[in-house]
């Protein structure tokens, strides 16, 4: 009997030799990969998705699929197959994307190892493109350095723009600015359209002051609320980091509604004391909601640093600092940093309307 299956093994392996190799070939499986950490990289085995949040946030190793990434520095050092989305501070490209990109930052540059196959949107302060991008583009830039080829159609929204060795366009162009495109002759294979448009140059040095006046106050607030009514903040960031999708919810429908009934109330002569009175709750509350999700996100990104259980008994006052910096950071990036303020501004205000609600429940009981 034994001698049998011996024999049947060796047939086994003379007249399928690929049964044997099969065993060897071991093809790992590349999985989704989600993480939240002050530094995030991909896996030495590679990722399928990879979903970052961190301050510094580095594909590492190459990606199947897409890249979803925000924090302070986004580094796709790898190659993508998929898109890359990413928001930051400082975003670069340095290895090629097969995919769409789509990047919004204080900075972006795609670096000549940073090819990008299919078409790009890009929005930064400082734009530099040293690499092909072989689909349509779109560019919002105070300073846009052009040093590559565009296979496609281009539209610019730019302040000053600068054309390197090795600049062409394949298609047509839309550039709006406050002065003329200065396109070298024969760069441009299609036409160009010039949109006048006045967009300052540089930084209001007012607009910058009074950001920082913003800045120093929510943190004024935030010390008041973190030293009075500690137990009471670190309710609300328990309560709303299990619900969050509900104070969404009621964030939004405060949002909305609350201007509409107050324009009602002022309508009648009777309710415009109690408009007014309305209005001025509604701008407070506005203003305290930004204060309140800086104590959430400020626990998000100590906990994904340093774990759950340090950030319960870290310093309050530590926590409101960090994210109330991190929110009006990323609250200042080009175009879509009034997105960001809004969500969050939605976001404080559910937060708010909740606390409320239990409060009323805690009084009637």
């Amino acid at each position: 009997m034994k001698k049998y299956i011996l024999g049947v093994f060796v047939l086994l392996t003379l007249f399928m030799p690929g049964f044997s190799r099969a065993q060897e070939e071991i093809v790992p499986v590349l999985v989704d990969v989600f993480k939240m950490a002050g530094e995030v990289q991909v896996p030495p085995s590679g990722a399928r998705d990879f979903i970052a949040l961190g301050g510094v946030v580095d594909t590492t190793y190459p990606v199947s699929q897409d890249v979803l990434a925000a924090g302070g520095t986004i580094l796709i050092t790898a190659p993508v197959a998929g898109d890359v989305r990413a928001v930051g501070s400082q975003v670069i490209i340095d290895a090629p994307v097969a995919g769409n990109v789509a990047v919004w930052g204080s900075e972006v540059h795609v670096t000549e190892r940073g090819s990008i196959a299919g078409s790009a949107v890009i929005g930064a302060e400082h734009v530099t493109i040293d690499a092909p991008i072989e689909g349509s583009v779109r560019l919002f830039a105070d300073v846009l350095d052009l040093n590559s080829s565009f296979g496609a159609d281009a539209e610019m929204v730019v302040s000053r723009m600068r054309t390197g060795t090795g600049f062409s366009i394949a298609g047509d162009v839309e550039y709006t600015s406050s002065d003329e495109p200065l396109f070298p002759d024969g760069t441009v294979m299609g036409s160009v359209s010039f949109i006048p448009r006045t967009i300052p140059s540089g930084t209001n040095p007012l607009t910058t002051i009074a950001r920082l006046i913003s800045l120093f106050g929510m943190l004024v607030i935030g010390l008041v609320c973190a030293t009075f009514i500690p137990r009471t903040m670190r309710t609300l960031v328990e309560r709303t980091m299990r619900a969050p999708i509900a104070d969404f919810g009621w964030g939004a429908g405060l949002l909305i509604l609350t201007p509409i009934v107050l324009g009602i109330l002022a309508l009648t002569l009777i309710g415009i004391p109690l408009a007014l009175i309305g209005l001025c709750v509604y701008f407070i509350a506005l203003y305290f909601s930004k204060i309140i999700v800086g104590f959430v996100l400020g626990t998000y990104i100590i906990g994904a640093i340093k774990g759950r259980t340090y950030v319960h008994g870290a310093s309050l006052i530590l926590v409101m600092v960090v994210g109330i910096s991190v929110f009006w950071l990323v609250s200042s990036i080009p175009f879509i940093g009034f997105v960001i303020s809004l969500l969050g501004m939605i976001w404080g205000l559910g937060i708010i309307v909740r606390l409320k609600m239990a409060v009323l429940k805690k009084l009637e009981g």
